[in-house]
């Protein structure tokens, strides 16, 4: 595997090398002088963020939807109730992601000394984000470890909010809801096998190990 990143570190940098040189109409070519200008101007610091929105926008979203797979199969009156309304599924969807979000926790550095909460945090002190937990946040959302496609759609933050909000988050969407709704119109009388579902041990993401699923 170290091997394997090494070698897709190395093909990316020399794209951003070969971009850097002679831009093209493409993401990487915009990239490096948006960057450039906020003062990153190492090529392989340009790199690794292209290696990270890669990895976030494949296996976040692939992870993504297997949460809301297993979330509506785990629950089979809001499953009948999204088969009788599938209108809701941009709704179901954003349900799942809430209650079982993918990303669990991002890391920022504070950039001057602030307080929240009675709590001091010293300039550049890491602080830990813990999405998960904010997702089901009593005072934010009622009932908040209930799954229900009808709650009130609300300010979740799975994909982040405001200007660190997900560079992907409404491809991510669509992409969850396309594979959704062919579910349901191909699966019909799909279950589950394991009724406990077993997550990876993987600080920061909520990933399923397996779902195993009965057609």
């Amino acid at each position: 595997m170290d091997n394997q990143l090494a070698a897709f570190r190395h093909y990316v940098l020399t794209v951003v090398q070969a971009r850097t040189t002679n831009p093209q109409h493409d993401y990487v070519s915009a990239l490096i002088p948006a960057m450039a200008e906020a003062g990153i101007r190492d090529p392989m610091v340009l790199a690794d963020t292209i290696i990270l929105l890669f990895a976030d926008a494949v296996e976040n979203v692939d992870r993504g939807i297997a949460s809301v797979v297993q979330s509506l199969l785990s629950n089979p009156d809001q499953f009948a109730a999204l088969r009788g309304v599938p209108e809701r599924t941009g709704a179901a969807i954003e349900e799942a992601l809430r209650i079982e979000s993918p990303a669990q926790a991002i890391a920022r550095v504070a950039r001057s000394d602030t307080e929240i909460h009675g709590t001091a945090i010293k300039q550049d002190s890491t602080v830990l984000l813990i999405l998960g937990a904010a997702n089901r946040d009593p005072a934010q959302f009622p009932a908040p470890d209930r799954f229900d496609i009808a709650r009130p759609r609300q300010a979740y933050l799975s994909f982040g909010k405001g200007k660190h909000s997900c560079l992907g988050a409404q491809l991510a969407k669509a992409e969850t809801e396309a594979a959704v709704a062919a579910f349901l119109a191909h699966a019909p009388n799909v279950r589950l096998v394991d009724d406990a579902p077993q997550w990876l041990a993987r600080p920061g993401h909520r990933w399923l190990a397996h779902l195993r699923l009965a057609l």
